[in-house]
């Protein structure tokens, strides 16, 4: 009895060698050595940065994700034609089955584990400015072209002011700025309350540009979206009402506190700013 038990175990290991070997889909052990190897490209779909480039050696992570199972991080190597993607490490992703293939840069973790992705926008000059794509996958299209956004979304602002005035602090209340990322859905989910972003400058700001996490932010949250703009003379405090900030688009806010009636205009591609009608509030 013990010699058969031990001859099963070497059988068992044998099998799983040649699974590896042979079946390996991505991530997923089968028996069947179902799939069809992906053949990846990459390409810009960003509206933010339409001429995102890759060169030679660049890496990028590919995740697979099915009704019932996904696959772990893959890195994937840019070959010289800046646009061919093929796997590091010899284990290539394979397409088992109807779902999806998200990829990402830069990658994170270590090939082959279980990547965590994490996004703080607190502090604006570290951020990692993550670009994804999710394409849909079935075993009948083994070409997967990779289409890349930036994660963050862009508020820019402009400032208008009178000759004597000048704003030397903005406080940007009402948003979250950190959030943890599914790499399997790329789905984001905000790990923090609403905190104050502030910035200063003594020599007076005309302008600002930040990135954001995508959000939404309404007028019955605890912290409304609000910007307050700190002036020699006066703070202006503009309610934002609704705000849906979504990856790759940007937000244009023009603000003129130059007369005693200040205005506040709204621009944005795809991206839903309701205005409360209560900009240029004097404090």
């Amino acid at each position: 009895m013990r010699m058969k038990r031990i001859s099963l175990y070497v059988l068992c290991l044998i099998g799983m060698a040649s699974c590896q070997d042979d079946s390996y889909l991505g991530g997923h052990y089968t028996t069947d050595g179902q799939g069809v190897q992906a053949n990846v490209t990459a390409v810009s779909a960003s509206e933010q940065t339409p001429a995102i480039a890759w060169t030679e050696g660049d890496l990028i992570a590919l995740t697979t994700s099915y009704e019932d199972s996904y696959s772990r991080n893959r890195f994937y190597t840019c070959a010289a034609d800046g646009r061919t993607f093929t796997a590091q490490a010899g284990l290539p992703v394979y397409i088992k089955g109807k779902g999806y293939l998200c990829a990402y840069a830069p990658v994170a973790g270590t090939d082959g584990a279980e990547p965590v992705i994490e996004l703080n926008a607190l502090n604006q000059a570290a951020i990692i400015d993550y670009i994804f794509a999710k394409e849909p996958i079935s075993p009948t299209q083994a070409d997967v072209q990779l289409r890349f956004r930036r994660v963050h979304s862009r508020l820019r602002a402009t400032i208008k002011t009178a000759e004597t005035e000048q704003i030397h602090k903005i406080v940007l209340s009402g948003f979250s700025h950190t959030a943890s990322v599914n790499p399997y859905s790329w789905e984001l989910t905000l790990t923090s309350a609403a905190a104050d972003l502030t910035m200063t400058d003594e020599a007076g700001i005309k302008s600002f540009e930040l990135k954001m996490i995508p959000q939404t932010v309404d007028t019955a949250a605890v912290v409304p979206a609000q910007v307050v703009l700190i002036g020699t003379n006066r703070s202006y405090a503009i309610p934002m009402g609704t705000v849906t900030l979504e990856s790759d688009k940007t937000l244009q806010m023009d603000i003129d506190v130059s007369s005693p009636e200040p205005t506040v205009a709204f621009s944005a591609d795809g991206v839903t700013w309701t205005d409360s009608g209560k900009g240029g509030n004097v404090e």
